[in-house]
């Protein structure tokens, strides 16, 4: 399943530091690849009736108005609530310069188990602007 975003101007905003948030903006998607997922709203959706493997990647371009220190990560349903270590990277935002970063985990999913990317501030409150995404799910074997 892919979803992607481009040219977005919505910033996503921290009620605390060091807490993830879904990004925020318009994801969108083309339906060939997406056999077993539905894309809606910054998440994938897993469609298939059987577990399965599958490798995510994130490609994210983040602009921040001032200088801080951010980390994304893949958010999966299936762990509990909570984005697990491997599939998180920290990086230095500095202000107005966009960086682009690159993720990458393994999820085991069934139907109806999501991804979704989140980011973090995690120096302060200060607002960040994710202008483009790009999440691809490939089934593994």
């Amino acid at each position: 399943g892919q979803l992607y975003m481009k040219n977005n101007s919505t910033q996503t905003s921290f009620a605390s530091t060091e807490t993830y948030v879904k990004i925020a903006g318009v994801t969108t998607t083309t339906g060939a690849t997406n056999s077993k997922f539905v894309a809606t709203d910054n998440r994938l959706i897993c469609l298939a009736g059987i577990e399965r493997q599958y490798l995510t990647q994130v490609s994210a371009t983040v602009v921040s108005s001032t200088d801080t220190t951010c980390s994304i990560g893949i958010y999966d349903s299936s762990n509990n609530n909570e984005i697990l270590q491997s599939s998180t990277l920290e990086f230095e935002c500095i202000n107005g310069v966009p960086i682009t970063v690159h993720i990458t985990d393994v999820h085991t999913h069934i139907l109806n188990d999501y991804v979704e990317v989140h980011i973090s501030n995690l120096q302060n409150t200060d607002p960040v602007t994710v202008t483009s995404l790009n999440v691809l799910a490939t089934q593994l074997g």
